[in-house]
């Protein structure tokens, strides 16, 4: 689980990255120029990008679950959701752009006070201009960045010029539009209307750029990113499975995955669970196959600890409720023992109609008495698992 629901950290030095946390050179680097040369604003700036890169992640997560639920059903209102979160995406490219200006004018422009520093559009415009007035290191800058152009033609037409986003799906992915009455048509940095792979064209682009200015930083100060601050929270693993976004096929199994999507309620949920690659999501969907069905309930408890531990599933077969108690781990002490049994008696007692439950784990780092009652599954194999789990379940 992440330390925080959505904040910059600090690791110790060597720290490796957890699950939650996603390393951001130019976050890293402000932080630590800021800090060997007592500038301030250097540190905001490192804490603004973090941010903006968070509630990139948050609207990225909302939109992989609203379209990921929508092959099992699909509301018309949700087109509203979606079309405001499509928006604020584009406001905050723009926003993060906006923060990678005023860490150019505040170490890249010879003579202080003349270009503009709040808008990345102006500064574009101004170098252009006046390409001499920049640091060599960061010539860069003043290259053509057709990424940024549609980010700034979008957010253009949609904040001030009336634009609106429209959303259609094929129940599979989402297409989008903007439409106006001044303007027709919108670029794009990818050939196709499909909504996820241009985000995640524009946002790679993005923390692209963001690199290299953070290395022209590095450079001109003379300054080494420590490698310990990082952004952490409960959506920042949507920015990775938008990074590895690949189109989805119409299957039965993708059903399925929605179903189980609906049943955790939203992404932070599914994404502590494993979603959309891990071992749990895995053993999930696995087990819905020979239940034939989505869950009736998920359960997931967000809060310390990176893993599973005590998650639940319930599934419905034949009129009856079977459930699943979850746990990464069953171990490694007595303790621990005694507290996951503990807490699948509590599970079954609150789901006093169980038909049947069993307890399920990827490993078990405890020697348990040949006598105990509740008999453990343990595997690292979702699907195999998932099949074991089934038919002990069932009695078969």
């Amino acid at each position: 689980m992440p330390r925080a629901l959505g904040t910059t950290v600090t690791l110790e030095p060597g720290e490796p990255l957890g699950r939650y946390d996603q390393y951001l050179l130019l976050s890293d680097v402000l932080f630590e120029a800021g800090k060997q040369t007592s500038n301030v604003h250097l540190e905001q700036l490192a804490t603004s990008f973090g941010h903006d890169i968070l509630n990139l992640a948050v609207l990225a997560g909302r939109l992989l679950w609203y379209e990921g639920v929508s092959p099992d059903v699909w509301r018309s209102h949700d087109l509203i959701p979606v079309s405001v979160d499509i928006e604020t995406y584009f406001v905050m490219l723009q926003e993060a752009c906006d923060v990678m200006a005023d860490v150019i004018v505040t170490l890249a422009i010879k003579k202080k006070g003349q270009a503009p520093y709040d808008s990345f559009h102006q500064l574009k415009n101004w170098i252009a201009r006046n390409p001499n007035r920049l640091n060599d290191q960061f010539g860069f800058v003043g290259n053509p960045l057709p990424w940024f152009n549609v980010v700034n033609d979008v957010r253009t037409k949609l904040v001030h010029r009336g634009g609106m986003v429209w959303v259609y799906t094929n129940r599979l992915q989402f297409q989008w539009s903007v439409h106006g009455e001044q303007w027709k048509g919108i670029r794009r940095l990818t050939n196709e209307n499909f909504l996820l792979p241009e985000l995640k064209s524009l946002t790679r682009a993005l923390l692209r750029f963001s690199r290299r200015l953070a290395r022209a930083v590095s450079e001109f100060t003379g300054v080494v990113a420590p490698r310990t601050h990082v952004i952490n929270g409960v959506f920042v693993p949507a920015l990775r499975h938008l990074f590895t976004y690949e189109v989805p096929h119409r299957s039965k199994r993708l059903v399925l995955a929605g179903k189980c999507l609906a049943a955790c309620g939203d992404y932070a949920v599914a994404a502590d669970i494993g979603y959309p690659d891990g071992f749990w999501w895995e053993f999930l969907i696995s087990i819905a196959e020979l239940f034939g069905n989505g869950p009736h309930n998920i359960s997931v408890s967000l809060g310390p600890g990176d893993g599973v531990s005590g998650a639940t599933g319930v599934f419905n077969y034949q009129n009856h409720l079977h459930g699943v108690l979850m746990y990464d781990e069953i171990g490694p002490s007595q303790n621990k023992w005694s507290e996951a049994r503990t807490t699948f008696d509590s599970f079954v007692q609150a789901w006093g109609w169980l038909e049947s439950a069993v307890l399920v784990g990827q490993t078990l780092t405890v020697e348990l008495r040949k006598d105990v009652e509740v008999k453990p599954i343990v595997g690292l194999d979702g699907t195999k698992t998932a099949s074991l789990a089934f038919h002990q379940l069932l009695g078969i």
